[in-house]
């Protein structure tokens, strides 16, 4: 799922990007490698703090990981990112469902406005 970037963001202002991220804590909970149990733990924190999905909606057993990204990129010549993302199935799964959902939503209400 997208979003644009707020015009008063210091890094990255009106750009389009990923809705919501899995930046990890430096905790033990989150920082924990086998399964990538940490990177869920991550995941699942942020779905709550971005998008207000509980963890009972989203349980760990249900995220499969897929892979992690690392990425550098400048936003000016100030501010940019140096990061790592973790990537899980369920987690994109529910994204695009979600997504679906609501452009599909849209694309039908807004079909309606040019009907009328």
């Amino acid at each position: 799922m997208l979003q644009q970037r707020a015009g008063a963001k210091i890094t990255f202002p009106l750009m389009w990007t990923n809705t919501c991220c899995s930046h990890m804590f430096h905790t033990e909970e989150e920082l924990e490698a086998k399964d990538q149990m940490g990177a869920k733990r991550a995941a699942q924190r942020k779905l709550l703090h971005e998008l207000g999905i509980v963890a009972e909606d989203l349980p760990l057993e249900d995220f499969k990981f897929l892979t992690r990204i690392h990425y550098k990129a400048r936003s000016d010549e100030t501010w940019g990112e140096h990061e790592s993302q973790f990537f899980s199935s369920s987690f994109f799964l529910f994204l695009f469902f979600f997504f679906f959902f609501f452009s599909s939503f849209f694309l039908f209400f807004s079909s309606l406005l040019f009907i009328f």
